[in-house]
C-alpha cells in the first residue's frame, strides 16, 4: 500500500487497488478521506483545516479517526475505517513506546490530624519515568486544563512526584469541583497528560471540618409529588424530624440518623434510618426493608421496601449505587449521586412487595430536607390521608430489571491548541462511597 507523507502534517493514502476481488461486490479499493478531498480540488491546508490529514511525528505515521475507507467496483458506496481512531504505523527503526497515564479517583479521606486528602489511583505506561500529579480547582475558565498542564510542566503550578504505579494521596482542603490532572516524563521532556473530574468533599477555605451526628438533628421540611384519586399530580410537603441514634444490627451496632413523619398515612408509621459515614460525616441513604405493612382488611403482612427511584421512569436501586446527604451552606440536607452510578436518582420512596408485585406505597419524595421553621410549610399535608396509591401512573421496575446503562466513557480525546502533548479526559467521576449490606434488616 502506497502512503503519501511528503507532507508531514498532511499525510494521505491515494485511491488504490488492494489486490482482491469480494464476490459481487467486486474488486476492493483503499484510500482516505484527504485524498479523496484532494481530488476534490480542496488544497492540504483546507484539508488539513477539516480534519481529514494524517500526520508523521517521531516516525509514527496516524490518522484521524473516520478518515481512511473502502470501496468496491460493485457499487459507489464505501466503508470507513479507523473507526476506533487508533491506527498507527511504524517507520523501520522506530518502537513502540507508552508514555501513558491512566488514573482513577478513589474517594476522600480525612487523617487523625484533620487534614484532608483526595485519593486516586495512577497507572503509569511501561516508558515513564515519572509522573507529575496535581489537583487544579475547576474555574470555567477557557482552555483551563491545558494552562494547568502548562503550569505543572513549568513548575508554576505545585504537583506532587509519582514514580511508579500505585496509589497516591493529594492534599485537597476545600470542597467543590476539582481537577486531576497528570503529565508524563523521560528527563525533562514531557510526553503525554490526562485529567478527570471530580467532587470534593471537603468544607471552607481551610482544614476541613467533619460535620458531627448531632449537626443533623432538628425539624425538616420535604416535598415530594403523588397523584390523586383523579389523576392529578399534587405536590405536598412533610414536616419530618431528624435525630441521631445507634442502628442495631446482626453487623453491630452503627451511629445513624433516624428520619420519623415519612409515612405517618394509611395507618402506617416507621423510622428510617441514614447510615452515618464517621469518615466524611455524611449520611448513606441505601435501599432496605422496613417494618411490614398490616392490611386491616385481610390482616395480611407486606413487605415495605425503602428505595432511592428515578421517579420519570419507576426504575428503582441498581445494586453498587449510592446516595450521601450532606447539609451545605444554609443548613439544606441535600443527597447526591455517587460517582459510579449506574442510574442518576432524583427521588427516593417506599414501596409495597408482595410476590413478584411491587406498588408505590409513598410519594416520589425530594433528594432536600430543608429547616422547618413553621406549620404553614406543611398545610397541604392533610391530603395525604385520603392518598390514591394504586393510581401513581407509574409501573415499578424491580431491581434485577434495572438494565446496565453502560461503563463510564474514558480516554476521550481534547483538542490542545498550546501543547504539543496529548491531553486526554479519563471520564467526569463524583466522590465514592462503600456500599453497605443491609441484608440482616429484613
Amino acid at each position: 500500500m502506497e502512503i503519501d507523507a511528503s507532507d508531514p502534517d498532511c499525510v494521505f493514502i491515494p485511491f488504490q487497488c488492494l489486490g482482491y476481488q469480494l464476490g459481487q461486490e467486486g474488486i476492493a479499493y483503499a484510500y482516505s478521506m484527504a485524498a479523496d478531498a484532494l481530488s476534490a480540488g480542496k488544497t492540504k491546508e483546507e484539508v488539513k483545516a477539516l480534519g481529514l490529514a494524517g500526520t508523521l511525528k517521531d516516525g509514527m505515521i496516524t490518522f484521524p479517526k473516520d478518515a481512511l475507507a473502502v470501496k468496491f467496483s460493485g457499487g459507489d458506496s464505501f466503508y470507513r475505517g479507523n473507526i476506533d481512531g487508533e491506527f498507527l504505523l511504524l517507520m523501520p527503526g522506530v518502537e513502540l513506546t507508552d508514555y501513558s497515564i491512566k488514573m482513577k479517583y478513589k474517594g476522600f479521606m480525612v487523617d487523625a490530624s484533620n487534614k484532608a486528602y483526595a485519593l486516586a489511583n495512577v497507572e503509569l505506561g511501561a516508558d515513564v519515568e515519572y509522573a507529575k500529579v496535581a489537583i487544579v480547582e475547576q474555574t470555567g475558565a477557557k482552555d483551563e486544563v491545558n494552562q494547568a498542564v502548562q503550569g505543572i510542566i513549568d513548575g508554576t503550578i505545585k504537583s506532587t512526584v509519582v514514580e511508579a504505579s500505585g496509589e497516591v494521596q493529594l492534599p485537597c482542603k476545600k470542597s467543590g469541583l476539582f481537577y486531576l490532572i497528570g503529565v508524563t516524563f523521560k528527563g525533562e521532556e514531557a510526553h503525554e497528560a490526562a485529567y478527570l473530574k471530580f467532587k470534593g468533599a471537603g468544607s471552607g477555605d481551610g482544614e476541613d471540618e467533619i460535620t458531627p451526628i448531632e449537626a443533623y438533628n432538628g425539624n425538616y421540611a420535604i416535598g415530594g409529588v403523588y397523584t390523586d384519586q383523579n389523576g392529578k399530580e399534587q405536590q405536598i410537603t412533610l414536616p419530618v424530624v431528624l435525630k441521631h441514634g445507634i442502628l442495631q444490627t446482626e453487623q453491630g451496632d452503627l451511629p445513624a440518623v433516624f428520619v420519623k413523619g415519612l409515612m405517618g398515612f394509611n395507618g402506617y408509621e416507621t423510622l428510617l434510618p441514614l447510615l452515618y459515614d464517621k469518615v466524611n460525616g455524611t449520611l448513606n441513604m441505601v435501599p432496605m426493608y422496613m417494618d411490614p405493612f398490616t392490611d386491616e382488611q385481610s390482616g395480611q403482612q407486606i413487605d415495605v421496601i425503602f428505595t432511592p427511584a428515578v421517579s420519570t421512569s419507576g426504575k428503582l436501586f441498581k445494586d453498587g449505587d449510592s446516595l450521601f446527604g450532606k447539609l451545605d451552606e444554609k443548613n439544606n440536607l441535600v443527597f447526591t449521586n455517587g460517582m459510579d452510578n449506574v442510574l442518576m436518582y432524583d427521588s427516593f420512596i417506599f414501596a409495597l412487595e408482595a410476590g413478584n408485585k411491587m406498588q408505590l406505597f409513598s410519594p416520589f419524595y425530594e433528594l432536600t430536607m430543608k429547616p422547618y421553621s413553621g406549620a404553614a410549610e406543611a398545610s397541604n399535608t392533610q391530603a395525604l390521608q385520603t392518598m390514591h396509591v394504586p393510581g401513581s401512573g407509574i409501573v415499578l421496575q424491580r431491581l434485577d430489571a434495572t438494565p446496565m446503562s453502560g461503563s463510564l466513557k474514558i480516554r476521550e480525546e481534547v483538542n490542545s491548541v498550546n501543547l504539543q502533548i496529548p491531553v486526554r479526559n479519563l471520564g467526569e467521576l463524583e466522590k465514592q462511597f462503600i456500599p453497605v449490606d443491609f441484608s440482616a434488616f429484613k
